[in-house]
C-alpha cells in the first residue's frame, strides 16, 4: 500500500503545483520569469536528489527503490510545468 502512496505521491504531486502557478500567474502575484527559475530550480534539485536516491539503492546502506522512483517521477512531473511557463515567459518568434 505504500508503494502505491509513493507512486500516487511522484505522479501526480506536481499538478497541485502547476495549478498554484497558473492561479498566481493569472492574479499577477509574481513575475512570470521569477516563477519560471524558481520551478527550474526546484527541477534540477529534485532530480539531483533522485538521482542520490537510486545510488544509495545501488550502495550500501541498500534504501527501498521506490524512493528514487517517486523523486524521480515527481522532477519528470515538474516538467510539464516548467514547459508551460517557459512557453509563457517567451512566445514564439513570428
Amino acid at each position: 500500500m505504500s508503494r502505491l502512496w509513493l507512486f500516487l505521491a511522484g505522479a501526480l504531486g506536481p499538478f497541485p503545483i502547476w495549478v498554484a502557478i497558473y492561479l498566481a500567474a493569472r492574479q499577477n502575484t509574481f513575475t512570470l520569469d521569477s516563477m519560471f527559475r524558481i520551478l527550474r530550480v526546484w527541477r534540477w534539485i529534485t532530480w539531483i536528489a533522485g538521482v542520490v536516491l537510486w545510488l544509495l539503492f545501488l550502495l550500501p546502506p541498500h534504501i527501498r527503490w521506490q524512493y528514487g522512483a517517486c523523486v524521480s517521477t515527481f522532477s519528470l512531473g515538474l516538467s510539464f510545468p516548467e514547459s508551460w511557463l517557459k512557453a509563457r515567459v517567451s512566445p514564439a518568434p513570428r
